[in-house]
């Protein structure tokens, strides 16, 4: 990137938060990846490149998900949780269809935790404070600015500004 003369930014710490920093703040509508935790971040438009090629990328809106699965962000982002995210690798992992429907019906994790349903894997769920946390790591805190290295920023400030 560089040597084409391509601004670019490195992160302070892993260059996920920092993405979903800058989406939140309205800096990036797309994020290339094959990571679909960035969805349950709130990003619009999640480009993920083709694994068996090198021409091109297959385009998820987020609009068009949360539309088809008839669900908020909150809601997906709960059944997203419910089907395993990295804090809770090995402890919470619910097939991703029964996720969906349990969230659809019950609308929250919490509605799903106050049902007669009983799933040994909920009670990672119930942990003081460990859900909030789940969900807060996916939403933007609006220190974008925090999560770029400052000689980055500094270097590229004009151009990010005036995204």
């Amino acid at each position: 990137l560089w040597d084409m003369n391509i601004p670019y930014v490195k992160a302070v710490a892993e260059a996920d938060n920092a993405l979903s920093e800058l989406v939140g703040a309205g800096k990036l509508d797309v994020v290339v990846s094959t990571d679909m935790d960035f969805l349950l971040s709130g990003v619009p438009r999640l480009w993920v490149p083709f694994r068996n090629r090198n021409d091109g990328v297959e385009e998820i809106l987020l609009s068009k998900v949360l539309q088809e699965e008839t669900m908020t962000l909150d809601m997906f982002r709960d059944a997203g949780i419910l089907c395993g995210v990295e804090a809770f690798r090995g402890k919470v992992s619910i097939q991703s269809s029964l996720a969906f429907s349990w969230i659809r019906y019950y609308k929250s994790i919490e509605g799903l935790l106050s049902s007669t349903i009983k799933e040994v894997q909920f009670e990672h769920l119930k942990d003081n404070g460990t859900l909030q946390k789940i969900r807060d790591s996916f939403k933007p805190t609006a220190r974008w600015l925090q999560a770029i290295r400052p000689d980055h920023y500094e270097r590229f400030a004009a151009f990010i500004d005036g995204l």
